[in-house]
């Protein structure tokens, strides 16, 4: 039985050694879980990443527990690939179990180059899960029924109704969200694998902060220091 390649675009691309290390540890609990469980395997990874990161092989090791087809970004290019899914996300990003099953399932040759839509799912905002419908989609899934052409229709169409993600917030969440937009009830997840929310938690409340010698009080004989603020009372340096 035909089953077609899926191919997941991660964006892990860092420099400076703090938010590097923090970020890896969302991935290595967000992310990399939620692939390794995901019903439907099979899939590889493209993995945009930084020659500069302090972590660069650590990054690419957690992408290797879940699949031995990681694949750096810039191998990619000059790649000729076959009619395919692509899935970009970022690498705080949950995958619901059924996620890729359910993209392959609605795989049609004939729908040439477009681009799937999965707009429903959760947000993990101060500790809780909510459903969130993202009128923007929070990844780019692209069906590509026919490689050689460069043109993708970008309507598109739905692929599933019911929630396939959890959009994780943390302290290195760019793009601010009120509390008053989260609309709904608080949810409890039991049945997805690899969704740890306790532990996601203590990541989402953690502060990374960094500050130079001359304004440190923690490590003075370093040049940079990283603390890990839970709150204002309490605080710890990892």
């Amino acid at each position: 039985m035909f089953q077609v390649p899926i191919f997941i675009n991660v964006r892990s691309e860092y420099t400076e050694h703090d938010s590097s290390r923090y970020r890896l540890s969302l991935t290595e609990n967000v992310l990399v879980p939620s692939l390794k469980n995901q019903a439907s395997r099979g899939f590889a990874v493209f993995l945009q990443q930084s020659p500069m990161d302090p972590f660069f092989k650590k990054r690419e090791r957690a992408f290797r527990s879940v699949t031995d087809r990681v694949i750096l970004m810039h191998e990619k290019e000059g790649m000729i690939l076959p009619a395919r899914i692509e899935i970009t996300v970022g690498d705080d990003d949950f995958l619901g179990p059924h996620f890729i099953e359910r993209l392959r399932a609605e795989f049609r040759p004939s729908r040439g180059n477009v681009q799937m839509h999965m707009p429903h799912g959760y947000i993990f905002f101060d500790g809780k899960l909510h459903p969130w419908r993202n009128k923007e989609d929070l990844m780019e899934i692209t069906q590509y029924g026919n490689p050689d052409s460069p043109i993708v229709r970008h309507e598109g169409f739905e692929v599933s109704t019911m929630p396939e993600w959890i959009y994780v917030r943390h302290s290195m969440n760019s793009n601010p969200v009120s509390p008053s937009a989260i609309d709904g009830f608080e949810v409890k997840l039991t049945s997805w694998g690899g969704w740890k929310q306790n532990i996601v938690a203590r990541y989402c409340q953690t502060q990374v902060l960094t500050a130079t010698a001359n304004g440190c009080t923690l490590e003075p004989t370093r040049s940079k220091a990283m603390m890990y603020a839970k709150g204002s009372a309490r605080s710890r340096r990892k």
